[in-house]
């Protein structure tokens, strides 16, 4: 599919920075971007505008959209409350619906299934949130879909993404840089083969791109995006990745693997809610649609893991 217009918002973040990056390999004839401080660095030409403006604007919104346009939006507030950030989703869908836009492709997230403790999650599986993060995410879908009967939607469901820019494995990297391998070993052993869930930020912004021009079976659909599919994605083996970018040796005694009910017991008393450590994300229905992925989750693991070595030993300090 080739459209005359794409118009982003959320460039500027983390992912978006990585979709720009993908988008510039695809035949669009301009991007409209909306941003708050009216600049998308890397942005990609001369041709493309860049609209000043807030997500909760709707002046600002129909100054960005463009009749028959596709909307990839990737914008979230983590500094607004969760009414804030589920009345910008209302604007949205109001502005398509009066914007006539072909499609609507919007990055929500996996953690919406919540406390669902099934082994594998998929696109059907049902969604329990519980955190006002899972909430509000949960939400915005709902709102978006509700809302536009002629607009098409496809909504994007990442697990952990990581890469550079990014804010995961970032503790799991200082532990190793700041960290005795007396404690790094028994935090091996609590957490053992947990499944880490993680995603190449590449992976993802390719997935956006692949989404917002192709074709889907259906007017309202959602995608699971995951690197799930691969067996060394648990934090033993993330964390020997990890481990060897920072230089140590191996453990001098083999990593127990604590039962999963001390897990559980030791995360409630710490406050926190325990999941199923087992839990793992299917990306089939986003491969059935012809997608490949770009970057394979061992190299681009290890690529990030080496930069964030790099950043220590550079600087002192680890930014992501």
């Amino acid at each position: 599919m080739v459209t005359d217009i794409l118009c982003v918002s959320g460039a500027s973040g983390f992912i978006g920075r990585h979709f720009l990056r993908t988008l510039e390999g695809r035949s669009v004839a301009r991007v409209r971007y909306l941003s708050r401080n009216g600049d998308i660095p890397g942005r990609r030409g001369a041709r493309d505008e860049v609209v000043d403006g807030d997500m909760r604007d709707e002046i600002a919104l129909e100054r960005w959209l463009a009749a028959g346009s596709i909307v990839v939006n990737l914008a979230f507030d983590r500094t607004a409350s969760s009414a804030e950030n589920v009345a910008s989703a209302a604007a949205l869908a109001r502005v398509c619906n009066r914007a006539h836009v072909r499609r609507l492709v919007h990055l929500s997230t996996a953690a919406v299934v919540g406390q669902n403790n099934d082994d594998w999650i998929d696109e059907f599986s049902i969604c329990r949130p519980s955190t006002v993060y899972e909430k509000t995410k949960m939400q915005i879908e709902q709102v978006l879909a509700e809302s536009m009967p002629d607009v098409e939607l496809v909504v994007v469901r990442p697990t952990a993404v990581f890469g550079p820019g990014g804010k995961n494995l970032l503790k799991l990297a200082r532990e190793n840089a700041t960290q005795s391998s007396v404690l790094r070993y028994m935090r091996a052993c609590f957490h053992g083969r947990r499944a880490m869930n993680l995603v190449s930020v590449q992976n993802v912004a390719a997935a956006l791109c692949h989404l917002a021009f192709e074709r889907t079976a259906n007017h309202r659909d959602v995608f699971i995006v995951t690197d799930d599919e691969i067996t060394a994605n648990n934090y033993h083996d993330v964390e020997h990745v990890l481990q060897s970018a920072f230089g140590h040796r191996e453990y001098f005694l083999p990593v127990l693997t604590l039962p999963t009910y001390v897990q559980n017991t030791v995360l409630r008393a710490s406050g926190k809610s325990p999941r199923n450590p087992r839990r793992r994300y299917r990306c089939d229905k986003l491969l059935h649609t012809g997608f490949a992925k770009p970057c394979e989750f061992g190299q681009a693991l290890a690529e990030y893991a080496s930069y964030l070595a790099g950043q220590w030993y550079s600087q002192g300090r680890i930014t992501g």
